[in-house]
């Protein structure tokens, strides 16, 4: 079997659910300021990004990560298409104990395998690091601890520590049985404005507020992940506690339909959490635009995730 060359963080099969009439999809590089189209085959991924080299010898499995991800997405390609099949057609809509287990932990996984989640535990890892070594500083050489420094990592090692995070099964079920308890509804774009996705799909909008927490993980009171299943539809994760009003609708439509305002809400949170792509089945990318015009960090692909006090 010959190797796979581009890899995909963002899966084919979900992008193409935001494809034009001709099969392509609209992307806009936020570093560039640029829009163009491609096919889903050619975008949401890099090359070679999974590989791990000692780790495939080690198992015994080449390209064991990039592999690792193929029997979630089958599953999920099937799952999403039996889900926007009756979204699409007005059909009675649930989804099932079943369905959910297996998107819980698809969107788990997508949640770490993206360039952004990448990039924010390296800069985690070395924040962590830097603060250690600070300790070690002011214990033994008080004289150099208000010296600056920054940590920095073998860029050639990065694939390895990112599929640590991966691999982690213990983390996973973690965050997917997080993923699962929430309140899940799906709500219906009615306006023109088509949904954004982007190179990292599962947006968080904190709801909460008060105290020291950021009240931006997955299980913070108030919580909303919002995941656009197409153009046409929203999926929303919920935390329980603070959106239980609208627990009857667990799994169901919401009654409350996106307008363009909502959407534009919704867009503004793919441009805010994406790395540097945003996809969309339109060349529709005049927020991103403006976002990007007005918050220029936001079109750096290396910009600091981390802020460590």
């Amino acid at each position: 079997m010959s190797r796979i060359k581009y890899q995909h963080y963002v899966p084919r099969f979900y992008l193409e659910r935001f494809c034009d009439a001709q099969g392509m999809v609209w992307v806009f590089d936020k570093s560039l300021g640029k829009s163009y189209r491609r096919r889903p085959s050619e975008v949401g991924g890099e090359t070679y990004y999974y590989d791990v080299p000692k780790l495939d010898e080690h198992v015994g499995v080449e390209q064991f990560v990039e592999k690792f991800f193929q029997p979630v997405e089958a599953e999920i390609a099937s799952i999403f298409a039996i889900l926007l099949r009756k979204l699409e057609s007005g059909s009675y809509f649930k989804i099932y104990d079943e369905q959910r287990n297996s998107l819980a932990v698809f969107l788990a996984l997508q949640l770490i395998r993206t360039p952004s989640h990448r990039l924010f535990a390296l800069q985690m890892r070395a924040e962590i690091e830097k603060l250690g070594f600070k300790a070690y500083l002011q214990h033994e050489h008080p004289e150099l601890a208000e010296k600056d420094f920054e940590v920095t990592w073998d860029k050639k090692r990065e694939s390895f520590f990112h599929a640590q995070r991966i691999l982690d099964m213990d983390s996973l079920k973690r965050v997917a049985g997080v993923l699962y308890n929430h309140i899940w509804t799906v709500v219906e774009n009615d306006s023109a404005k088509p949904l954004y996705t982007s190179d990292s799909p599962v947006v968080r909008k904190a709801h909460g507020s008060g105290g020291w927490r950021s009240h931006y993980g997955i299980a913070s009171r108030g919580i909303q992940l919002m995941f656009p299943l197409s153009p046409r539809f929203s999926l929303n994760l919920l935390e329980y506690d603070r959106w239980k009003k609208v627990e009857k609708f667990d799994g169901k439509v919401l009654p409350l339909r996106m307008n363009e305002e909502i959407v534009q809400h919704d867009n503004s949170g793919q441009v805010q959490e994406s790395m540097r792509f945003l996809y969309c089945s339109g060349d529709d990318f005049d927020l991103a635009r403006d976002m990007c015009e007005r918050f220029p960090d936001l079109a750096d692909p290396k910009r600091r995730l981390v802020s460590v006090g």
